[in-house]
Formats: C-alpha cells, structure tokens, sequence
C-alpha cells in the first residue's frame, strides 16, 4: 500500500511537467499537445492570401481561456527538462495512445523545439503522430540528419491559397516521403473527407495520418478552408 502510493505520487509529479492534453471532436478521439501562436509565420497571419491569415483558434470566442493553457503549454515545451519524459509517459502508460498530434494550434518555435518532438515520437513507438507544420528546413534537415520515424506522419503545410503547389515542394515530399496539405478554393478539387460528408468531421478518414502510397496518390490532400463558419470561397 505505502508503495503504491509513492508510485501514484511519483507519476502525480511528474505529470505536471506534461502540461495540457486537448481532444477535438473533429478528430475524436485522437488526443494533441497544442501551444500558442507566437511562433507561427507573422506575415502569414496577417497576409489574406496565405491559410494562416484564416487560423480558428485566433478567431474562437474561446481564445482567451485556450490562450491561458496554451501558454503554459509553450513555457513547458521551451523551458522544462522534464517535459519529453512526462508527455511520453503520458502517450505509453497513461492514455495508452494509438493516434496523437503536433499541433492543433502553434507552430514550431526552432530546430530544438523540433527534436523535442521527434524524441516523443521516438520514445512512443507504439502511437502514430500527426505533425502538420508549415516550417518545411525543420522537417529536412532532421529526416537528413536522423531519418523519419516510421511512426511519424509528417503533413507539409502549404499555405499559399491562390498558387499551386511549387513542383520542387512536391519533389520534396516525394524525397522525404511526406504529404502536402493545401487549402483550396474549388469543391471540384477537394479531397478531404471531411469537407465531403454531412458531419464535417474525420470520421473513418485517416488519409492525414496514412503514409503516403508508392503511385502518390494520397501524397496531397485538398481542403476547404473555413472562417467563422463560412467556406473559404465566400468569404475571399
């Protein structure tokens, strides 16, 4: 009795370096570790042209308790030594996870930050990762140095909404064995499923988190992007 609990509040402790753990409904039940927006791209925030400028979480009338935890999420990440062993013990002991994501909001601060996360993904072989980012150098120098984690789902962001994706990002991904997301305007070019049912939710839908097939098939996936409830085509 008297070990188990020093074992609860040992594990009690430690939890603490963790931080917030978020669901989404649109993916439930797949568990995600967000922080704050200050190391998104600014110009792109604040630039009509690019998805960023769109970003839900900045636009939620929720924004000013999200910001309180995701604040201290960011702190955490940056700054704590224990976070990597909290958060890992986490995914593998406590939640038990098979499915998790980087980010539903925030963006990678540096190459640190990014390591960070990919010793995660390394320490919970047993979860697959879902990591968007629009920081493309992080993804290639890592995989360079390192290799990519079968684990890991890695989704380039391409954030330009008017312009096709450049052939030389999709080489990229071809090379690095990545996917591309990318907002688009029409219906006719949207391959999200969650844009084509009636719940717009994942629902059955991996195709985010799914390698990418050897004919490329799935290596893009085609959104519509919404703002404050309206599709992207109506408000642009």
């Amino acid at each position: 009795m008297i070990i188990n609990q020093f074992y609860k509040s040992n594990v009690q402790e430690l939890l603490l370096h963790m931080g917030h753990i978020g669901t989404s409904s649109k993916i439930y039940p797949m568990q995600s570790f967000s922080i704050n927006l200050d190391f998104c791209p600014q110009d792109k925030m604040n630039d009509p042209d690019h998805t960023c400028h769109y970003c839900y979480v900045k636009k939620s009338a929720l924004w000013r308790y999200w910001k309180y935890l995701l604040d201290e999420n960011t702190r955490l990440i940056q700054n704590d030594p224990l976070w990597v062993k909290a958060i890992s013990f986490y995914i593998n002991k406590i939640g038990r996870l098979g499915q998790f994501r980087f980010w539903i909001s925030g963006e990678f601060k540096d190459y640190t930050m990014f390591k960070k996360v990919m010793q995660v993904v390394k320490n919970c072989p047993g979860c697959k990762f879902w990591i968007p980012t629009t920081k493309h150098d992080l993804v290639f120098r890592y995989i360079d140095e390192f290799g990519k984690p079968e684990n890991a789902s890695i989704n380039l962001s391409y954030t330009f909404i008017h312009n096709d994706i450049p052939k030389k990002l999709i080489k990229k991904a071809v090379k690095y064995d990545l996917k591309i997301t990318h907002a688009v305007i029409s219906k006719e070019d949207v391959s999200c499923w969650a844009n084509l049912n009636q719940s717009g939710n994942c629902e059955h839908c991996t195709e985010c988190i799914d390698s990418p097939r050897k004919d490329n098939s799935n290596r893009i996936i085609n959104y519509r992007l919404k703002f404050n409830g309206k599709i992207l085509e109506e408000v642009i």
